[in-house]
């Protein structure tokens, strides 16, 4: 297989990111574990955590509300560590589809919260959309378009508008793995 190159029309003045690294963590993430080190085995329960900022969820939550009724997507931006990851950025990407049951992200939007997290010294850590009016757990749609591997999503259900409810998941190989979520 040659090296990824990016299509001419997604390349922007400015740091160049390097798409090659992307490509292959995407096709090979055997190759990049969520962290290095002796200690990459995961908590206890054996549940990889994703621990949300509260400030990075009281953004996220503000976008889905204000996207709602249609579904909201993004990007978290963080640090990633033995067992998990630490988000604490979160950068909306317009839903293309604009559609109360699935998801697009605008391939330059996704581009430029790419940008941002790496301006800011993060690394995206896991993505997010919402469920306007239904649980925080995987749709079959969900499964089935996570094909890159082993997706780390943030599923935000917004069927109490008022107490938003959110659910950790590692989608991949057609399933779903419920990961260990937790806001502070």
């Amino acid at each position: 297989m040659g090296a990824f190159r990016p299509s001419p029309t997604l390349e922007r003045p400015g740091p160049k990111r390097d798409f090659e690294r992307d490509f292959n963590r995407v096709q090979n993430p055997e190759k990049f574990p969520p962290s290095s080190g002796p200690a990459a085995t995961g908590p206890a329960d054996g549940a990889e955590r994703l621990v949300l900022g509260v400030a990075a969820w009281r953004d996220l939550v503000a976008h889905c509300r204000r996207e709602a009724p249609n579904e909201a997507c993004g990007v978290l931006g963080g640090q990633l560590f033995a067992g998990g990851q630490r988000a604490e950025l979160s950068v909306p990407v317009v839903n293309v589809l604009a559609d109360p049951r699935r998801y697009r992200m605008d391939p330059r939007g996704l581009m430029a919260a790419f940008d941002r997290i790496e301006a800011a010294g993060l690394e995206e850590v896991a993505y997010f959309h919402s469920h306007p009016a239904s649980a925080p757990i995987p749709s079959k749609t969900d499964i089935a378009e996570a094909r890159i591997g082993t997706v780390r999503m943030l599923i935000v259900s917004l069927e109490d508008p008022q107490n938003p409810s959110a659910g950790f998941y590692l989608l991949g190989d057609g399933g779903a793995r419920t990961g260990r979520l937790e806001i502070e």
